[in-house]
């Protein structure tokens, strides 16, 4: 089987023992170390792919041919240094440091001793909703983790905690969100100890809609039967293309503690509404096809909602 990963740089390399084997077999595919970069840097470091993928494989979820797994980094500044040295040597810049080092953070000045004259070169990152639509389209955790800390950091804070507590005022102030309608103690999106109440969800759905950053937050959701996490859900229904929400799924011990479908519709008669769909506590899990049931069934029911208003 064909193994390709991103980013391509001297810190982490890949390699693919991947086999295909006839249709309709199981997968069973594997990261090297669980996932984790096991990476004793400045040495060479990489990880392995292995296992058995059929031929007619399709993602249980998306319906994607391609099997998307993720290397977790242990050392994300040491990675981002060693990337960055690269990339400055493709753009033609000559870096006298060694790619392959630890980064030396014990030797930077701190972030006041940096004035705009000495800028060199600066990089403009597409607008957040570029990340906002990979992020709700296919459930990147790991980028909505991420997201708590870039929000604390317009809000001058420069740890989980404080951006934490930001969070909880802007949802509470600037959404009026009932302060015990909601709690979500870390930045970890999916975990079992991170809820809120369906009214809660609701509302601030509603202030969303209300926001001007309403078009492009509604057009990094999933689309019912179109894209994302929902492009294999309700394909047949009428409501297909006219229910922009998001899953939230939560398993816990084998258990499928938690299946949420959350967003909006735009119904059968004209009108826009705001809607939660909370599945709890709905029994053992035996494979991921058994998720793809629940979304059918909250599917179902969201086409409902589309076809009675």
């Amino acid at each position: 089987a064909r193994v390709d990963w991103r980013p391509k740089t001297p810190a982490f390399s890949v390699k693919g023992t991947v086999l295909t084997v006839a249709s309709g077999k199981p997968e069973n595919v594997s990261l090297s170390d669980q996932g984790h970069m096991a990476c004793a840097w400045p040495s060479p470091c990489s990880g392995t792919v292995a296992g058995k993928i059929p031929v007619d494989y399709r993602a249980p979820l998306s319906g994607s041919h391609t099997f998307v797994q993720t290397f977790r980094v242990e050392e994300p500044a040491t990675f981002a240094r060693i990337a960055f040295v690269a990339a400055l040597a493709r753009a033609g810049v000559t870096v006298r440091a060694p790619a392959l080092e630890k980064n030396p953070t014990s030797g930077l000045p701190s972030i006041a001793a940096y004035s705009r004259k000495m800028r060199v070169a600066a990089f403009v990152s597409p607008p957040y909703s570029e990340d906002a639509k990979l992020i709700l389209k296919v459930s990147l955790n790991l980028g909505a983790n991420l997201s708590l800390s870039l929000f604390g950091l317009t809000q001058g804070e420069r740890t989980i905690g404080g951006a934490l507590t930001a969070e909880r005022n802007a949802l509470e102030s600037t959404m009026g969100i009932a302060p015990a309608s909601f709690d979500f103690p870390t930045n970890g999106s999916g975990s079992p100890d991170s809820r809120a109440a369906p009214r809660a969800t609701v509302k601030m759905l509603i202030a969303m809609s209300k926001s001007k950053h309403a078009a492009a937050y509604r057009a990094s959701l999933p689309i019912l039967g179109v894209d994302g996490s929902l492009a294999e859900t309700g394909r047949s229904l009428p409501a297909r293309g006219h229910v922009f929400a998001k899953t939230g799924t939560t398993v816990e011990k084998g258990q499928l503690k938690a299946q949420v479908l959350a967003g909006y519709i735009d119904t059968r008669k004209g009108r826009h509404l705001a809607f939660a769909l909370y599945v709890n506590d709905a029994g053992p899990l035996q494979s991921i096809a058994d998720v793809a049931t629940v979304f059918s069934d909250e599917g179902q029911i969201a086409n409902e909602i589309y076809e009675m208003n």
